[in-house]
């Protein structure tokens, strides 16, 4: 029989061997090292002091790591414009989910990539929903609030 130790050690190695690889074919913006390799090290408390600080040593835009995740950090307003303004379309784009096209709801708003067909629901949508456009409902929310009314 295995010795009870061995599962965790071999969930152990797994979990080394993919932070490894995690990272292998993307190309991330530099940025420090963790500290604890199984604690969370992003700042919690006055997290924007400790973000200058650390954009003065790796620029406006650094990477975070945890044992979990990757993140990047945008620093300045300009950081911000160029990534998720100017280059919108390579980094603004929701994940890709198989399963809702085989539930049906590739159609959902929700999980569309970001693309021209995303573009045009979101612009109908909030042609049909905007506060102007509600008023123009009135008159058949009143004519069916009548008719399934109940009179005493």
């Amino acid at each position: 029989m295995f010795h009870p130790i061995i599962p965790c050690l071999l969930g152990f190695v797994f979990l080394l061997y993919k932070q490894h690889n995690r990272a292998r074919g993307r190309q991330y913006p530099p940025g420090p090292k963790p500290e604890y390799y199984f604690f969370n090290d992003i700042p919690r408390v006055k997290s924007w002091l400790v973000y200058t600080e650390l954009a003065k040593t790796y620029g406006p835009i650094f990477r975070l790591r945890t044992i979990k995740d990757d993140i990047v950090v945008l620093n300045t307003r300009e950081a911000v414009e160029d990534v998720l303004v100017q280059r919108s379309n390579n980094y603004s784009s929701r994940p890709s989910i198989p399963l809702t096209d085989l539930m049906g709801w590739s159609w959902n708003l929700a999980f569309m990539p970001y693309a021209d067909k995303w573009r045009k629901h979101r612009a109908l949508i909030h042609k049909c929903f905007r506060p102007q456009a509600s008023l123009s409902y009135r008159p058949l929310t009143l004519a069916h609030s009548a008719r399934y009314s109940i009179h005493s």
